[in-house]
């Protein structure tokens, strides 16, 4: 294969890993550490790795769309149960309502009950007294029949018959206690109906009182009866909206899983092909990294007979010969190195990618929260850094990635020799190209907040063998 087809599977490789980095999958040794040049990968292990990443993409994608339909069905089923337990407090306040109306009623209808006793014993007591009446007018008509048919000489005789001043004294006392008797059937049968007439306007109030009650009653009830009914279409209008939200929050659930599934499967089979690939590449470079000293081998001895040449040549002349110049980048020079190579540059050691006045790390290695929400492993620290800040390369080494990704906006990957490789990401402009050596302390980039960022910070990650392993210990923000 030409190299232009290897560069560009090289990069679509690193995507892949960088993909792989953020959904939290262990990033493959090769991609990141490997040079370009010595890849090989046939065309067959090329379109069956490309036709496995666009399904997994899709896979990816219907992933997300699952979380949102779910995360919707989520919100729908809270807001559901928080309009639940509103309803739920208002049916509480109609139950406590009818409860109060409850009481009301029975109140009324035990009142109402106290009417009815004190009517029945009124309607006896009238009775009662009726008769009373009727028979002391019967004794008082007798008196008024017998006084009638005597008339009152009858008294004047009884008096003037008298023998003595004492047997006059004596039918005096009679005809007075005659007299007497028939006032006192007068005054009692007077009474008698004083009683009566106070025990029917009595009788009548409570008749009155008692028919108001019972209209209270009758217009109670069917109000109780409505409330009744409210309260009862209430809860069974939200058992049947909540049923409804628990149903579509389990039928979310159940398609998100299975996509989360089918998509794991998609990923592990993804990752075998992968590792098949990375053997085969192994393999060649081996092979490659033979020829290579073979090659070294033959350059030096080329060198080193050019040199003994050269020293003879000088010695028969008696001349110096001064050797060509050698350019170096310096910090804050985009340029490339010219004969500078990679192993003049890497010290071993690392310093601080930004501004020493900016050590603040926002957010650290491993796993966090992201910013939709989800739980995801964060394979570097975040470095909060004024807009179009000065980005300096941690350790010397060679630029092998200076380009644009979706999540990581325009980056740059430093390989920096013994499978150690640094990453610099969210820049607004990068200031090298891939191929370029880079001493250590070299501006490289102008920091931003480019890709999937939400605010202008650098992105700092340090691999092992194209594993993330924690920055903070190969740097200090102390």
């Amino acid at each position: 294969m030409n190299k232009k087809f290897l560069k560009k599977l090289g990069k679509r490789a690193v995507l892949l890993c960088l993909c792989a980095v953020l959904l939290g999958y262990a990033v493959p040794k090769w991609l990141l550490v490997i040079p370009l040049q010595a890849v090989s990968m046939s065309e067959s292990d090329a379109q069956t790795l490309k036709k496995m990443e666009e399904e997994l993409a899709i896979l990816k994608e219907k992933r997300s769309m699952a979380r949102d339909q779910y995360q919707e069905a989520m919100d729908a089923y809270d807001h559901a149960e928080y309009d639940y337990m509103k309803a739920y407090d208002a049916k509480i306040a109609l139950d406590a309502d009818i409860s109060a109306l409850e009481t009301e009623i029975n109140a009324t209808q035990e009142l109402l009950n106290v009417y009815n006793t004190q009517l029945t014993y009124y309607s006896t007591a009238i009775e009662e007294k009726q008769a009373e009446i009727d028979k002391r007018y019967g004794i008082f008509l007798e008196r008024v029949r017998a006084n009638y048919e005597d008339s009152f000489t009858s008294y004047l005789e009884i008096v003037l018959s008298s023998d003595s001043f004492s047997d006059l004294l004596y039918r005096v006392d009679i005809v007075a206690s005659l007299l007497d008797y028939d006032q006192r059937v007068l005054a009692a049968l007077d009474t008698a109906k004083k009683d009566l007439t106070e025990m029917q306007t009595e009788y009548q109030s409570l008749q009155f009182r008692a028919q108001e009650t019972l209209t209270s009653l009758t217009e109670q009830m069917p109000l109780l009866e409505d409330k009744r009914s409210e309260s009862a279409a209430l809860l069974a209008e939200l058992d049947q909206k909540m049923a409804e939200a628990y149903k579509s929050k389990e039928t979310a659930q159940e398609i998100k899983q299975q996509i989360e599934s089918s998509y794991n499967r998609k990923a592990a089979e993804l990752e075998k092909a992968e590792a098949e690939i990375e053997e085969k590449i192994r393999k060649a470079q081996e092979e490659a990294a033979r020829k290579a000293r073979e090659e070294a081998e033959r350059k030096k001895k080329e060198e080193e007979e050019r040199r003994r040449k050269e020293e003879e040549e000088r010695k028969n002349q008696n001349q110096t010969q001064t050797p060509p110049a050698s350019t170096v980048t310096t910090p804050g020079d985009s340029s490339t190195t010219g004969t500078l190579s990679a192993s003049d540059v890497v010290t071993g050691t690392y310093i601080w990618p930004t501004e020493s006045s900016y050590k603040k790390v926002s957010s650290s290695f491993g796993w966090r929260v992201g910013l939709y929400g989800q739980t995801e492993f964060h394979n570097g620290i975040d470095i909060p850094y004024a807009y179009n800040s000065a980005i300096y390369a941690s350790d010397g080494g060679t630029v092998i990635i200076a380009e644009e990704h979706y999540s990581y906006g325009r980056y740059i990957v430093i390989d920096h020799g013994n499978g150690i490789s640094t990453l610099y990401a969210h820049n607004t402009s990068l200031l090298v190209k891939v191929g370029d050596v880079v001493k250590q302390g070299q501006q490289i980039a102008m920091a931003g907040s480019t890709g999937d960022s939400n605010g202008n910070h650098c992105h700092f990650s340090v691999r092992i063998d194209g594993s993330p392993t924690d920055p903070l210990k190969y740097v200090s923000n102390k």
